[in-house]
């Protein structure tokens, strides 16, 4: 009797869940009505949990759209939440106009807010993917966050590569792939704005961003290079590093940026001796301390 494929059968899921066909590149549908049913694999898990960050600084009407935007059009269970790495506007006053779970309170730059968010949903909140988003990204599309789910769970670590990625100023840095979960882009560039994680990725291999990156610049990029070193998220090729990205239909509003010259030449000084280096990274010692006012 010939095998036959079950409805519910997922080729991207069953990759997941087992490792050793994807790591042997072999056509998962394939495998599976070959070799799978006779071995009794699991084609079909339990859905991961899902955390949502909203990295939030001072630009309280995109991250109301934000909100808005991932309230709407997101379908999977979730926590969300908002860290607040503001100036001017309190935790306290994000969270009774927005109902939304506020942590931190005190401005100390991007990467020690992305540090609260890794935090949050590692040690206090636990969620099997992250998913980091900057407020001045915009939700547009139903299910969105599905394939950003599909992508941490297959590589560990992925970002987006926003449209400006495929213009011509840009495209010289793509060395293939058609941005989705089955096969990503891979950029010699990369960007923050959205990122997903596995949580067990970042609690037990390779931690948390190095604080000593102040505001703006390179802090991203050296925390993901630990992934890419041991082919999470990228891969190093002829010395090159190459970052898998997933394309979007999210809306980029125009805002404020937050970077300066001093931070930007500080941070690409620390770069130039921490980009390479491999091992964990820990939290602030006082992380604790400062994601409730």
């Amino acid at each position: 009797m010939k095998a036959e494929l079950p409805d519910d059968f997922d080729p991207a899921e069953y990759l997941v869940l087992n490792p050793d066909v994807k790591k042997a590149s072999v056509d998962p549908i394939a495998h599976y009505l070959t070799y799978g049913i006779i071995e009794k694999r699991i084609y079909k898990g339990a859905a991961p949990t899902l955390g949502i960050a909203l990295i939030a600084c001072d630009r309280f009407f995109h991250l109301s759209n934000l909100v808005k935007s991932i309230q709407k059009f997101t379908d999977t269970p979730y926590e969300l939440i908002i860290c607040n790495d503001s100036k001017s506007l309190t935790s306290k006053f994000i969270e009774s106009e927005l109902n939304i779970k506020v942590i931190g309170y005190q401005n100390q730059g991007v990467i020690r807010n992305k540090n609260r968010a890794l935090y949050y949903f590692s040690e206090i909140s636990p969620k099997d993917v992250i998913i980091l988003i900057e407020d001045d990204v915009e939700i547009a599309d139903f299910s969105w966050e599905k394939k950003w789910i599909m992508a941490a769970s297959l590589y560990g670590q992925i970002n987006v590569a926003p449209p400006w990625f495929y213009d011509q100023d840009h495209i010289k840095y793509l060395k293939g792939g058609g941005g989705t979960p089955e096969n990503p882009s891979l950029f010699s560039v990369v960007t923050g704005q959205c990122t997903a994680v596995k949580k067990d990725l970042v609690k037990n291999i390779f931690g948390y961003f190095d604080s000593n990156f102040r505001g703006y610049g390179y802090g991203h990029v050296e925390w993901t290079n630990r992934f890419v070193r041991s082919n999470f998220g990228g891969r190093v090729i002829a010395g090159q590093y190459y970052y898998l990205a997933l394309k979007d239909n999210f809306i980029y509003q125009p805002s404020d940026s937050f970077k300066n010259s001093g931070d930007l030449l500080k941070n690409n000084n620390y770069y130039k001796i921490t980009g390479n280096r491999n091992g964990y990274v820990f939290p602030p010692s006082d992380i604790s301390d400062d994601l409730y006012e």
